[in-house]
């Protein structure tokens, strides 16, 4: 397990790489913190670290290797991927932060290692630590770094006064949103330059196709990509009691049935009527006052992920709620929502 103190200054992220248990990653102001633990039935964290591992700039590799290396342990012979390791570290530009030849463990050996690329980082092998494990405690420092930048804090309004600026505020900020107009000049040059530059590109793209094609194979290619099947077969039919199924026989029976006949009362119904989907289009009239309620008559006093209140964005809403309404219409006429709107925690 790892524990990290909880301080405005200390900012800490957990990540899961992959998912084990024998491996625990931790980011610490900048800093990879990774808790290696090897179990000798299972080799994938091991291999997971070795070859797989992204070290970057700032990293701390410690725990429990349980490998044998001359280099952390004079006198032994290397065994348990102690090579493997060691050529690691020097690969990835890692220290050993150990003091070569110090137990680690109560048998007398080296195996609970620590490596970091760091400057100026120290480890000290802790013995007076019991933690009731076979394993003795070893302590790691880091120089000290720069504080992290202050957060910004979450506005608050907590008089009448800073509530009246912050609605000054929002008046200001909507009155300067720009609002060009749907049907003006600039946007009709804008859609037909749009459209000469992508029938030039697709004229260009053919071209080369067409200059690039030497054999029968080429022009199959070609021709295959102009001409695309459809994905849906027609099913079969059924007049009186038989049910025809090729095309030839679905062309005699319906001019059998259809055309000499001629009654309209007989005609089969034609099962590939498309189906059109009424496009949305959200009527606004009479619609100001409710709109209003849902965004700022809500029972939710939490805060959003922006920090604007219900209550802020009540004595605001006289002032951006023209605005809020043309957002979500232009999102409904173009059948797309920003992320920013899907996380919205007020909609109306």
């Amino acid at each position: 397990m790892l524990y990290a103190r909880n301080d405005a200054n200390i900012r800490v992220e957990q990540i899961c790489s992959i998912p084990t248990r024998d491996i625990l990653w931790l980011r610490v102001n900048g800093i990879l913190i990774i808790n290696f633990y090897r179990h000798e039935g299972n080799p994938e964290p091991l291999d997971y670290l070795l070859y797989k591992q992204e070290v970057p700039e700032k990293c701390l590799v410690a725990g429990d290797f349980n490998a044998y290396r001359c280099f952390w342990q004079p006198g032994v012979r290397s065994a348990r991927y102690g090579t493997a390791i060691a050529e690691w570290a020097a690969h990835n530009g890692l220290g050993l932060l150990n003091a070569p030849g110090k137990a680690t463990h109560v048998r007398g050996n080296s195996i609970d290692l620590a490596f970091a690329n760091i400057p100026a980082a120290d480890a000290l092998i802790e013995d007076h630590l019991f933690t009731g494990s076979d394993n003795f405690t070893i302590s790691i420092t880091f120089p000290g770094g720069a504080l992290l930048p202050a957060r910004t804090a979450r506005p608050r309004l907590s008089s009448e006064e800073k509530t009246k600026g912050f609605e000054e505020l929002a008046r200001a900020g909507v009155v300067e949103l720009p609002r060009p107009a749907a049907g003006s000049r600039h946007v009709q040059v804008a859609r037909q330059g749009l459209r000469q530059a992508v029938r030039r590109a697709k004229r260009r793209f053919w071209q080369r196709i067409l200059e690039g094609a030497e054999s029968n194979q080429d022009v199959y290619k070609v021709m295959r990509w102009s001409r695309r099947p459809s994905p849906f077969r027609a099913p079969p039919i059924q007049v009186g009691g038989a049910v025809y199924e090729t095309q030839t026989e679905k062309a005699d029976a319906l001019r059998a049935e259809i055309l000499e006949r001629r009654v309209a009362a007989d005609d089969i119904p034609d099962p590939w009527v498309p189906e059109v989907r009424a496009s949305h289009r959200a009527s606004t009239a009479g619609y100001a006052s409710r709109r209003a309620h849902a965004c700022t008559s809500t029972g939710n006093t939490s805060l959003g992920v922006d920090g604007i209140t219900v209550r802020m964005l009540r004595r605001a809403w006289n002032h951006i709620g023209e605005a809020v309404r043309e957002q979500y219409e232009g999102c409904l006429y173009q059948d797309y929502h920003p992320a920013c709107f899907r996380v919205a925690g007020q909609s109306a």
